[in-house]
């Protein structure tokens, strides 16, 4: 049988590439055993545990982590193409005045030229001079994270037009977001917990002069939320217990010990009722998964090999345990592999892969051979799994070449999440070869990812992996010189754009048209150059590229590129939505060499559920909510976005009429 991976609610609700399996954290997974039920004679708290769990942090307490919450706030979007500048209610006008007073917007403040400044006079505009501005439009601005979203990580945003009739090519200014609904001027202000800012994405799968296109009044800011001042971590015992609670916080520091770069333990005890907990340093990339740990950790940590052994002998016993019996054994920490290797044989496929899935976050390079084994033997869910724990061990030639073949051909979620696997352990790969320092991850990461200024700069990581390049600061482009022709782009989390394949190359002669003749491609013959031109808007006169690059990859460097005054070649200046509809585009083109293929949309269905469920009622804060200095990660450096082993949620679909399986 399959496994299906069970998770917490992840730390951001939103991201996109992490398969889940539970719905909140603390509650149980649903193994498939029936549960037991103990009463608090204290509180009359009842709670269903499995069997299994019995004797763990999750079988008498719950934890605020994980909790989704809508965060919203209104901001100011710029660069649009006159669709703007529309009535605003007096509430938005007062909020959105008050707002640009703060942030030095208008006379008097610091901006001396761009969209905020009247281009006759040279003076800062006013607040009203700016919101009747049709180029300018205020948005509301939404998105879920989850409590214990450390500081730094990213999340995408939801942006809705309130005076705009289009959002497409606009640019979201720095905006504040705060716990729950937006509120405007003069009423209760909650928290302020992120802020966004970045390029606006809008459907890119619409003809631009359509009724449809030309009314994008939502689009969302990819990677561009980042979370400035993070709600603590609490635990919450069922009955008040100073005996419990001292417990909580010795096995907590027992199994996660506090690292170099971590400010103090990792687990603090505040009351008889609540323990601090604080995301662990070099758990910064994932806090998903270490909030997820943090339920089965067993109370009595000072025997993790005897606890390791009644795991394995309870999963023997029911299988249908077997996701959870994974989870608890990586709980246990390294003190569990010995016994966790015992299921690396297991004839039974979903205990041995539970087994194997527990070894691989656990970093033991002895699973690969299993892992290979179901990698390449396995379909549907049990091969995704094991495609991406490959992702997560420092695996040998023999990973890197089976994942190399799975990328070259078969289905293409098996391609894309063997292309994923390949990329993160190339940067990691890169990443452990930085110095030693708490910046040397993100500072990796930056290198990789924004290496290009205005065009594409040519990168090898992973030694023959693959080429990765980007664009500066619109997405990054990975080529990957394997299999048959494949194009996939990301709707979701940091832009990226990937070349699967080596024929990536526009067949001579071409005539290619996009967007109602806005857009057209043509070579007259096989030795003719491949002439473009681009009409922007209502924009009478097209911009022209005379001879442009056949190449896929480089065409991408012509398409992306601003033309300057200090970079003068050619360039269309296209945003990443757009450079996505193109890709399809071209993908639908009779004689196109490769097929075109995105990601499921997560994010909006996301955002329906938190605004109706309970996270999206404000509620008073707590004392959780109150940094804590020994706990709070403000301050701690380099915590920064997710960057874990990528499943993608893809969905080989025509852009236009549905599904598809890749060709």
């Amino acid at each position: 049988m399959p496994i299906h991976r069970c998770r917490p609610l992840p730390v951001l609700l939103l991201a996109p590439l992490l398969a889940m399996g539970c719905s909140a954290l603390l509650t149980g997974c649903g193994g498939g055993s029936k549960g037991t039920t103990i009463e608090s004679k204290t509180t009359g708290f009842t709670r269903s545990v499995e069997p299994i769990r019995r004797g763990t942090l999750g079988s008498i307490a719950s934890t605020t982590a994980g909790e989704p919450m809508l965060i919203s706030g209104y901001g100011l979007v710029v660069g649009l193409d006159g669709t703007g500048g529309g009535v605003l209610a007096d509430n938005i006008v007062t909020t959105m005045e008050r707002q640009m007073q703060l942030q030095g917007i208008g006379p008097g403040g610091p901006y001396k030229e761009g969209p905020m400044v009247d281009p006759v006079t040279g003076q800062p505009k006013t607040a009203r001079e700016i919101l009747a501005d049709p180029n300018i439009a205020v948005v509301l601005v939404q998105a879920v994270i989850a409590r214990g979203s450390p500081e730094g990580f990213q999340f995408d945003a939801i942006v809705r037009a309130v005076n705009a009739t289009s959002l497409r090519g606009g640019l979201l200014w720095t905006t504040d977001m705060r716990l729950g609904p937006p509120a405007s001027f003069g009423r209760v202000q909650t928290r302020q917990v992120a802020s966004a800012y970045g390029p606006i994405y809008t459907n890119p799968f619409l003809e631009p002069d359509s009724e449809a296109a030309a009314n994008q009044p939502v689009g969302r800011v990819l990677a561009g939320g980042k979370v400035t001042d993070p709600l603590a971590v609490q635990i919450a015992l069922d009955a008040p217990s100073h005996v419990r609670a001292t417990q909580i916080v010795s096995a907590v520091n027992s199994r996660f010990r506090a690292g170099r770069y971590d400010p103090g333990p990792i687990a603090r005890g505040r009351s008889d009722s609540l323990v601090d907990i604080l995301i662990p340093y070099r758990w910064r990339s994932n806090p998903g998964e270490f909030l997820s740990l943090l339920e089965h950790v067993q109370l009595e940590y000072q025997f993790p090999a005897a606890h390791a052994q009644r795991i394995v002998e309870q999963v023997r016993k029911n299988p249908t345990e077997a996701e959870l019996a994974s989870d608890m054994l990586v709980a246990l920490g390294d003190p569990a592999l010995p016994m966790a290797r015992e299921l690396y044989e297991e004839t039974d496929p979903q205990v041995r892969l539970a087994g194997l899935s527990a070894g691989a976050r656990l970093a033991d390079e002895r699973t690969e051979l299993g892992l290979l084994e179901f990698a390449e033997h396995s379909q549907g869910v049990e091969q995704l799994e094991a495609i991406n724990m490959l992702g997560r061990i420092d695996g040998g030639v023999r990973s890197q070449q089976l994942l190399q073949q799975l990328a070259s051909g078969g289905r293409t979620t098996v391609r894309v999440a063997a292309y994923a696997a390949i990329a993160y352990r190339a940067e990691q790969a890169t990443i452990r070869s930085q110095p030693g320092n708490p910046n040397a991850e993100h500072d990796a990461e930056l290198r990789l990812v924004h290496r290009g200024i205005g065009g594409f700069d040519r990168r090898t990581i992973g030694g023959d992996s693959f080429d990765r390049a980007s664009s500066k600061p619109r997405f990054v482009l990975d080529r990957v010189p394997w299999g048959e022709p494949l194009v996939y782009a990301t709707q979701q989390g940091r832009p990226r754009v990937v070349l699967m394949g080596q024929s990536l190359d526009i067949p001579k002669p071409a005539f290619v048209s996009l967007w109602d003749g806005r857009l057209v491609m043509v070579a007259d013959s096989a030795s003719d150059p491949l002439r473009i031109a681009y009409r922007r808007g209502d924009s009478v006169v097209p911009m022209t590229v005379e001879d442009a690059p056949t190449d896929l990859a480089a065409l991408l460097q012509v398409l992306t590129r601003v033309r300057t005054q200090g970079d003068p070649r050619p360039g269309l200046g296209l945003s990443y939505g757009e450079v996505v509809s193109v890709l399809a585009g071209l993908g639908e083109q009779r004689g196109a060499p490769w097929a075109f293929t995105t990601e499921r949309d997560t994010l909006t269905a996301a955002l329906a559920e938190a605004r109706t469920g309970p996270a999206s009622r404000v509620r008073p804060e707590t004392s959780a909510d109150i940094p804590d200095p020994a706990t709070s990660t403000t301050g701690v450096p380099g915590l920064r976005g997710p960057r874990e082993p990528q499943r993608p949620q893809i969905v080989p679909i025509n852009p236009v009429t549905g599904e598809r399986e890749g060709r």
